[in-house]
Formats: structure tokens, sequence, C-alpha cells
């Protein structure tokens, strides 16, 4: 099944992301009390399938990822993923540890849930509120793995929402991604909320 966005609701969608990232970093900020710059290059909306292949053709396979279930009017996960490198080196700089990048200690590993905590909701809750949607978000969990284990989790015929995210912080250039993985039923009542939002802001 095609589910093609319009270019004013493809617009749209970028920039309820980019309202969604801008309160992601704010909030970032004042965990860490330095500037975190988050930019959004990219918002695509493409098949589960595709969406594993170009994230592959873009990072190792190794990614480490943070989860959660999306319960209500959408239904999916929400996951924030890094390559494994990546999410040490964005640790640790948030946690100011000099430590050699080796493996990753339970400090570490809660750091980086709360990071995806706050990107997700972030980001979902910017989406559920400008578009008026009833969901329930889980706890975050930690997944190390490849990318299409992460990735493919609702079947074949699921839909991803995708955005590439860059971290910059002092001394560092962290690139991530948001993938928001919904079944048919709620791409569709996606588009459909999408369609209606931007019939009332051109109202």
């Amino acid at each position: 099944m095609n589910i093609e966005l319009s270019e004013i609701e493809q617009d749209a969608l970028t920039e309820i992301f980019n309202v969604g990232i801008g309160q992601a970093a704010g909030a970032m900020n004042r965990m860490v009390h330095e500037e975190v710059l988050l930019k959004v290059p990219e918002v695509l909306v493409i098949p589960q399938q595709e969406a594993s292949r170009y994230i592959t053709q873009r990072v190792p396979d190794k990614v480490v990822a943070i989860r959660q279930r999306i319960r209500g009017e959408f239904s999916g996960n929400a996951i924030l993923l890094f390559p494994e490198d990546n999410s040490l080196q964005l640790v640790r700089a948030l946690l100011h540890d000099q430590v050699p990048l080796t493996a990753m200690t339970e400090l570490e590993k809660e750091a980086l849930v709360e990071i995806g905590n706050v990107m997700l909701n972030a980001c979902f809750g910017t989406i559920t509120n400008l578009l008026s949607v009833d969901v329930r978000i889980d706890l975050p969990e930690l997944e190390q793995g490849g990318v299409e284990e992460i990735v493919s989790v609702e079947g074949s015929e699921a839909w991803v929402l995708m955005l590439q995210v860059h971290f910059h912080l002092p001394g560092q250039n962290i690139n991530g991604f948001v993938s928001f993985i919904l079944d048919v039923i709620s791409m569709q009542h996606l588009k459909l909320s999408l369609k209606k939002f931007v019939s009332q802001i051109s109202a």
C-alpha cells in the first residue's frame, strides 16, 4: 500500500518535528548545562524494509537503540538509534567522562536511556499535541544489535517516520536516527490527521 504525503503535508510534518527537536535540545541543555544543538536535515516517510536499508547504508551494522512502545490511536515503536561508537561518544560528552571508549557502564546506559526518553517524548509528544492524537508511550528500553533486527519489528507492511538527527556538542558532531515505526492503519490515521492540521492552519 502506498502512503504518500503531499508536499504541504511533508512540509507540515517537518515543521512539527523541528518544534519537537527544539524542545529536546532545550531539555538536553538543562541536563548537561552546555549548549546542545540538534538539526534535522530531512524527514522521510518510507516502508519499513526501505528504512532498514537506508540506515544500514549510513551506519555500521552494530547499533545501540532506545525503544519505546506506542499505544493508542497510533500503534508501533519509537526508536532512537546510534552507531555504537557514536552512542558512547555522546554519553561520554554529556557525562564529561574521560575514560577510554570501551564497554558501556551501567551509568552510561542509564544516561543513554534518559537521552532517548527526552528525544522521543519531545518528538512524538509534539506530534500528538499538535495533531490532537491520544497515545501512550511505554518506558524506554535499551537494545543493542543489528539495524535490521531493531528496525524490523512490526511486519512487512509497517511504515516508518524517520528523522536523521545531527547532535552538535562542544568538540563533538554525532549522527543518529529517530524512527517511528507504525502499522498501516496508524500511518493512514497520521496522514488524515496531517491533512486536517494543514487545512486548519491554512484556513
